[in-house]
This record gives C-alpha cells, structure tokens and sequence, in this order.
C-alpha cells in the first residue's frame, strides 16, 4: 500500500516546489499576453512591447537552447537574487534586475495555468514563486506565483522562488 502512493506524494511534491508544466489554457478566454505584443530577440530574450522591457526568456540557472529553456533553475533568497541580478552579463547586456510586482504581472496570460505565462514566448518556464523588487515588509517580499497569476508574500531569507530577469 505504501509503495503505491509513492507516484502520488512525488507528483504532489513537484506540484508544490513548482517544476515545468505544459500551460493548461481556457480557449474561450481572450489572450491577455498574445505571442504578437512581444518582440522575439532570437538571443535568448524578448522584447515586451507593451511596456518596452526586455525579459530574459528562461529563469536565472537554464539556458537557453534550440529554442527552449534547458538546465535546472537557480534558487535563491531575496538578498542573493538581487545580488545575482546586478552582476549577470547576458545577451550583451549588465544591467539586468529583478523585476517589480508590476512589471511581472504584466506578462500573466490570465486564460493559462501551470504556468500562467504565454508559451510560445515563454517555452518551459517552470511555474512557481517568482521573486520581484517590491519588497513587502522587513522579512516579507512580494512573489508572483506563475502557476495561477496571483501574488503573495515569501520569507526574504528562504531560498525558493525563481529569479525571472529583465532590463530597461
């Protein structure tokens, strides 16, 4: 009886630490975030029209590769993440930053879940938390959760959201 469970708490423990998962999207709801207002940069990042920012297209820790995004992600505190966004050179360009609470969810594709971000702009993309710049309080920081499209709060200290890059 137990080893039959195995496959199951597995499946659930992925579901909570937020691994890759093919979108699950609502047809029936308009796109939010359609494949036409981004600008595909072929170098690993993407230009979003809407706000004119450059986002990198996989999560600090992949790369980019074949049209995909392979390797395991980075995970990290809030400290650290912000330290790794001031030192990264990529795509011919440094001044790479988290972005804010605003800026994130201005990529959400609302009508999509696990992850909710448009997959033709965003293949692979593991849904789970996501740190941003907008700190909350003392030892709260404010996370975009990409496996609905909501906020929430995470220790600054714990080392589990994914660090999601963008530049000016």
């Amino acid at each position: 009886m137990i080893t039959s469970l195995k496959p199951l708490f597995t499946f659930a423990l992925l579901l909570s630490i937020g691994q890759a998962y093919a979108a699950d999207c609502n047809d029936r709801v308009a796109k939010s975030t359609p494949t036409d207002n981004f600008v595909l940069n072929g170098d690993g990042t993407v230009t979003h029209k809407v706000t004119q920012l450059t986002w990198m297209r996989c999560v600090l820790g992949q790369e980019w590769q074949n049209n995909a995004c392979v390797g395991e992600p980075a995970i990290m505190d809030w400290e650290t993440a912000l330290q790794g966004a001031v030192s990264l050179d990529f795509a011919g360009a440094n001044n790479w930053r988290l972005p804010n609470v605003k800026e994130l969810l201005a990529i959400v594709e609302e009508r999509c879940t696990f992850p909710a971000t448009n997959a033709e702009v965003f293949p692979g993309l593991p849904g789970g938390y996501y740190w941003t710049a907008t700190s909350g309080s003392e030892i709260y920081n404010v996370v975009v959760d990409l496996r609905q499209g909501n906020t929430d709060s995470w220790y600054k200290v714990s080392p589990s959201p994914y660090l999601f890059l963008v530049r000016d």
